[in-house]
Parts: C-alpha cells; structure tokens; sequence
C-alpha cells in the first residue's frame, strides 16, 4: 500500500498485483476529496445565498444563519468525513500529504469555531428577538390606546344624535337609531374597552406562542451546534493510530 510513485511500471509493463491495488486505492482517495471538495462547494454556496442580504442589526437575520448552518451541516460533516477517509485510504508519507492533512485540521478547527460561536449568537439574539416581540406589543397597545382616547375625547364634544351619526361610520350607529345620546355614547365606550382587551389578549397570547417556539428552536439549535462543534473539534487532532487503523479496516474490507 506504501508502494512509491517511482516504482509504478511503464505503460508496456504489466501491473503487479500489488501495483494495481495500490493504484486502486489511490484513485479512491482523489475521488473521495474530490467528492468532499464538491461538497463544501455546495454547503459554502447554501450559506452565502442564504445569508444576502445582509441585515445586521436585525436578530431575525441571526436566528435565520444560525438554522441554515444546522440544516446544512450534515454537508460539512461527509465532506470532512470524506476527506478523512480520503487520507486513511492514501497514508503515504511526504510534504504535499503532510500539508494536506495540515490544511484539514485547520479546516476542522475553523468549522468548530463557526459551530462553536453559534451558541452566543443564538442567545444574544434570541433576547434581542424577545425584546423585540415586547417592545412590539406594548406599540401596538399604545396605539390604540391613543386613537381610543382621541375617540372618546370626540365623544365628549357630541351634545347631538346627529352630530354623533356624522362622527360614526354609516354601519356603528346600526340598532341603535332609537337609543339616547348617553346610552349610544357609553355603548362605543364600553365597545373600545372591549376591543383594548381583546386586542391585549391576542397580542400577549401570540408574544408566548412566539416565544415558546423560539425557545424549542433555540435549545434545538444549541444542542446540534455543541455535538457539530465537538465533532469537528475530534477532527481537528486526529491521531496517526486512528488513521492507520481507519486504513486497514477499509482495505481488509
């Protein structure tokens, strides 16, 4: 398996069994990195595309990185998966195998770093996106809270059923033609009162909802992130036995 390049025979010589085995084996190994290159290519391109635009200051846009880089690490994964068999198959020694396996490991570690920051990431922005959904909330509710007070200022002004007909829609004053000024006005009160609560109430039920899920995906991503991240931590200091032993259980295949 160690057979050196310069004893492979010319083109009119046959190939010794062991010859041809080793070349074999050696073309496995160019196609299992070129199948890791490929994909790499695929996973670099699904992050890039999925990352445009750029939106920095919007945490939704951190969450969003953060489930691409979990749904497409299965991608990262074969690829270093390959690329370590790639070097298991081919342990032939020299400065371009070396280098290569140099190269992987620093490549393992960069993905632990990436994988590794994304638990931060996912809990600043996480709060900031909570903080978000509050800050939501409480405008939405004092929104209407100052067009209902402008409302009943208005209502305040109306001495008249006519006047109180031209400030309401032609549909509000429906089955109450016959009530008096007091009875229609403490009516459109108590009906703002009720549109404030249910209006609190849906936005308060949606905020938990919201936030229940954000939770579930937070602690999803979490978790697959740190077992990412360790996984390629182990890759980034493969040990010569794990290599060898990779080596000869494939080729006793």
């Amino acid at each position: 398996m160690s057979q050196p390049l310069n004893d492979i025979p010319a083109d009119d010589e046959p190939l010794l069994p062991e010859q041809k085995h080793w070349l074999e084996i050696h073309l496995v190994s160019i196609r299992l990195r070129q199948a890791a290159w490929l994909l790499m290519i695929i996973y670099a391109s699904a992050l890039i595309a999925s990352a445009l635009p750029l939106r920095l200051l919007d945490p939704r846009w951190y969450l969003n990185a953060a489930d691409v880089l979990l749904a497409n690490a299965p991608i990262a994964i074969t690829a270093a998966c390959l690329r370590l068999l790639a070097h298991g198959l081919f342990p032939l020694e020299g400065d371009s195998w070396r280098h290569s396996r140099i190269r992987f490991q620093r490549f393992c570690g960069l993905m632990a770093l990436l994988y590794g920051a994304v638990l931060p990431v996912e809990l600043i922005a996480g709060g900031l996106f909570s903080f978000q959904l509050d800050a939501t909330v409480r405008s939405r509710l004092q929104t209407l809270q100052i067009q209902q007070e402008r409302i009943t200022q208005r209502l305040g002004t109306v001495s008249s059923t006519s006047e109180l007909n031209a400030l309401l829609p032609p549909s509000a004053g429906t089955g109450q033609a016959t009530a008096s000024l007091a009875q229609r006005r403490a009516a459109i009160q108590q009906s703002l009162a009720n549109e404030q609560r249910n209006l609190s109430r849906r936005l308060h039920q949606e905020r938990r909802q919201r936030q229940l899920n954000l939770l579930i995906n937070g602690l999803r991503v979490l978790l697959t992130a740190l077992a990412t991240a360790l996984f390629f931590r182990l890759l980034a200091q493969p040990q010569a036995e794990l290599l060898a032993q990779t080596a000869r259980t494939l080729v006793g295949l």
